[in-house]
């Protein structure tokens, strides 16, 4: 074999390795020491924890990018993500302003197109409910739904003691707040037991609703005796506290 055959092999052993040595050089400066990037990944999952900080919301945020955006170049310093624009109005689709910035050094600031989800667990029917029953939790469900999309839904950590049917719903209905209604502990026309607290001392006496409420509701009563009106809290079922 002569040094002419050889020269093809060479000239291409040359180029791979010299294609080699730039690749490697190339992912040498991509990963170079003391320089922070970050990721639309790790945009978007800051843009959720604040936005759920911001509207106080219960459950698990999710954001799905619509339009791609530019994220700022590596810095020495970790890049930081603040949402200087919260929308006024919560819907499925956001257009969230983000400012980015390293060392409290302005980077850049682009706006964010995204379909925002909010899960959390919320109550479902298990079998028919009707209206003015109070809601039991042996006959309700669980189920993960959308509160953006369901925003009525009735969630999971919602006290049920204090509730019943509004109106009549069928089975396997995620409930809303519309199908429910503060349970009335006490009713207009019915006998109740008022309590009235002075210090330690306690009295107790029957009276007549002349109102109807829920717990912690204020109501009027009219001791049967003196024919008095008077307010009082509701506190349980057909119970009056009254306090001087």
């Amino acid at each position: 074999m002569n040094s002419r055959s050889l020269s093809p092999f060479f000239i291409s052993l040359a180029l791979f390795l010299g294609l080699l040595t730039v690749s490697a050089r190339g992912v040498a400066q991509d990963n170079a020491p003391g320089l922070h990037s970050i990721t639309q990944e790790q945009v978007l999952a800051d843009v959720a924890d604040q936005l759920k900080a911001h509207y106080d919301w219960d459950g698990d945020v999710q954001l799905q990018l619509l339009r791609p955006f530019t994220l700022p170049a590596p810095t020495a310093a970790p890049i930081e993500v603040l949402v200087s624009d919260f929308p006024n109005t919560v819907s499925s689709t956001l257009l969230i302003r983000v400012r980015f910035s390293a060392a409290g050094a302005p980077l850049s600031e682009v706006s964010l197109s995204v379909k925002a989800q909010l899960w959390r667990d919320a109550w479902v029917t298990r079998q028919p409910g009707n209206r003015g029953d109070p809601l039991d939790r042996a006959a309700l469900d669980v189920r993960r739904v959308d509160a953006l999309r369901d925003r009525d839904s009735l969630p999971a950590s919602s006290e049920l003691e204090e509730l019943s049917y509004a109106r009549s719903v069928p089975a396997d209905r995620v409930l809303m707040w519309r199908d429910v209604a503060k349970r009335l502990l006490v009713r207009k026309g019915e006998i109740v037991e008022v309590s009235a607290s002075d210090g330690q001392l306690t009295i107790t006496m029957k009276a007549l609703a002349m109102q109807s409420g829920g717990v912690g509701d204020l109501v009027v009563v009219r001791n049967l005796e003196s024919k008095k009106d008077i307010s009082g809290q509701v506190v349980a079922e057909n119970r009056v506290r009254v306090r001087f």
